[in-house]
C-alpha cells in the first residue's frame, strides 16, 4: 500500500474487456485495474462479459487471471449497488489466478454492499484435475489473516467455478470476511475432468463459501441453496462461523434476503 489516488467509478457500464492470451496485459482486471490506490469507489455499475474469452477448460490459452472484473491489489475498494455479470477468469494452477473481483495485499477495509455476482465463469488451464484454488466469483487474498472486508445485502447467483479448489461464489483464501444479509443460490463447483472433459460434482471445494487454511468468514442471515450435492459452505480449519442462515432447494432467486432486504 502506501498509495494516496484515489478512483471513483460511478453510473458506468463496463462490458467486453478482453485478453486472448494468459500473456496479454498481465492478464489481470480487464474491466478495472487498481494498484496502491488510497480508496477505490464503485457505484451504480455494471460489469459485464469482461475477462478471457472462454475457451474450452484445459486449454492452456485459458489460464492465469487475477480479476476478470476488478483486480484490487493494496487498494481499498469499497463497492455499492453494483452488478457483475457473466464474466470469465482463468487459472493455471494452485496460485495462478481466479476470482470475477480480486482482493488482494493490502485491501483490508474493502466493501461490497447491495451488489450481485450471477453467471460468472471461472475456468481452469492445464487440464482441470490441478490446481486453482483462487477463484470464486469474489476472491479474497490479502496479506493478514485479521484484515477485514465487508460483504452486506449481496447475491452470489449460477456462478460457475470449473477450478478445483474454487467455489463458484465466495472465496476466502487469506483475510476475515464478515457477510451479512447476503444470498447464495446455485452456485456450482464441477471441475474438468482431463480426461473426458465434463463437470464432476462431489470434488473438490463447494459451490457457495470455501474458507482456505488463512481465511475467517462469519455469516450472518444468510441464505444458502447450492444446484449440487455440496449444499453446505466448508472450512478444512474450523474458521467459518454461521449464524441466523438457511439452506433451501433452489427454485428461482428470492427478491430479497432472510431477514427481507430488497435485491438490485
Amino acid at each position: 500500500g502506501g498509495g494516496t489516488a484515489t478512483v471513483t467509478v460511478t453510473n458506468s457500464v463496463i462490458e467486453g474487456n478482453l485478453c486472448f492470451s494468459r500473456v496479454d496485459n498481465m492478464y489481470s482486471g480487464c474491466g478495472l485495474y487498481l494498484n496502491s490506490c488510497a480508496l477505490a469507489t464503485v457505484a451504480d455499475c455494471l460489469f459485464a462479459t469482461n475477462g478471457c474469452a472462454f475457451f474450452a477448460p484445459g486449454s492452456e490459452r485459458a489460464g492465469n487471471m487475477w480479476g476478470s472484473a476488478i483486480y484490487a491489489n493494496a487498494t481499498r475498494l469499497v463497492c455499492r449497488n453494483s452488478r457483475f455479470v457473466a464474466n470469465c477468469s482463468g487459472s493455471s494452477g494452485d496460485n495462478g489466478g481466479g476470482g470475477t473481483v480480486r482482493l488482494a495485499g493490502n485491501a483490508g477495509g474493502s466493501e461490497f454492499v447491495n451488489c450481485t455476482f450471477a453467471g460468472n465463469q471461472g475456468t481452469t488451464a492445464w487440464g482441470g484435475g490441478a490446481g486453482g484454488n483462487q477463484g470464486g466469483a469474489l476472491s479474497i487474498g490479502l496479506n493478514s489473516k485479521t484484515a477485514e472486508v465487508l460483504v452486506r445485502n449481496c447475491t452470489f447467483a449460477h456462478n460457475v467455478s470449473s477450478c478445483r479448489f474454487s467455489p463458484g461464489g465466495l472465496n476466502v483464501v487469506t483475510g476475515t470476511a464478515r457477510v451479512y444479509d447476503c444470498i447464495f443460490w446455485g452456485n456450482v463447483n464441477g471441475y474438468v475432468d482431463t480426461d473426458v472433459r465434463i463437470y464432476v460434482d462431489g470434488e473438490g471445494a463447494p459451490d457457495d463459501l470455501d474458507v482456505k487454511a488463512n481465511g475467517i468468514a462469519v455469516v450472518t442471515n444468510a441464505i444458502f441453496a447450492s444446484s449440487s450435492s455440496r449444499r453446505t459452505p466448508s472450512s478444512f480449519w474450523i474458521s467459518l462461523l454461521i449464524s441466523r442462515s438457511t439452506a433451501m432447494h433452489p427454485v428461482g432467486v428470492p427478491p430479497s434476503s432472510l431477514i427481507g432486504t430488497k435485491r438490485i
